[in-house]
């Protein structure tokens, strides 16, 4: 069952740049699309109503553990399977959750191999949807 989720654009805590620069996190999500994943992450905030299905979708994602960046212990990930919509527009994409975060509870982290901000012309408080 899919369902769709509406959540408001945030800006991030400028970390996703960070990891999405490590090679152990670049190489993950290139499995899941055809062109190398963009340095970065897109936030949305959504209602914590809508926290239980989201929390249910990641149980049964792609978990990532014992990562390291050389020698160095990086932190775990989950990545469950999206497409993102806005104005008719669609993108496959991926949720990750950091099972190490700074973000509040009703922040979803989402990569893409676009530079969504630019293509869609989106900026903080437009409103995206996601389907789980």
């Amino acid at each position: 069952m899919t369902e769709m989720i509406e959540g408001k654009l945030r800006s991030g805590l400028g970390r996703g740049q960070k990891f999405m620069s490590l090679p152990v996190y670049s190489n993950i999500f290139q499995k899941y699309f055809s062109n190398p994943p963009f340095c970065g992450t897109l936030n949305l905030e959504v209602e914590l109503e809508n926290s239980k299905f989201i929390d249910e979708a990641f149980e049964s994602g792609d978990i990532y553990e014992n990562l390291y960046n050389g020698e160095k212990r990086v932190g775990d990930i989950i990545v469950i399977r999206i497409i993102l919509h806005k104005n008719g527009t669609s993108l496959q994409c991926v949720a990750v959750r950091p099972l190490k975060t700074s973000h509040s509870e009703g922040i979803i982290e989402i990569v893409s191999d676009k530079f969504i901000r630019g293509q869609w012309n989106v900026d903080d408080d437009d409103q995206l949807r996601i389907e789980i």
